[in-house]
């Protein structure tokens, strides 16, 4: 099974895609940052990386695989946020 990980951000996202039936090193498949411009309006941030993390599926098709989001450890409501608004954008 692979599992995606990623860690979204206004400013971009982190990802990795990993292999839990793999050993050693082969266990990450694929590892990457997509970074959105400093100017770009938030819903266009949201299509951006919307669009990013499609691209990635695309060319890994990982099956069958589990998403991660990473959750704010800081208790910030805004983060949370964020992060549910991008999951909701990727559905």
């Amino acid at each position: 099974m692979y599992i995606l990980g990623i860690d979204p951000s206004l400013t971009g996202f982190g990802w990795a895609l990993h292999d839990t039936d793999a050993t050693g090193s082969a266990r990450c498949r694929a590892r990457g940052y997509f970074k959105t411009h400093a100017r770009m309006i938030f819903v266009d941030r949201l299509v951006f990386l919307r669009e990013s993390l499609l691209e990635i599926l695309r060319e890994f098709r990982p099956s069958p695989f589990r998403v991660g989001i990473e959750q704010n450890v800081y208790d910030s409501h805004r983060s949370a946020d964020m992060a549910q608004t991008f999951a909701y954008a990727c559905e």
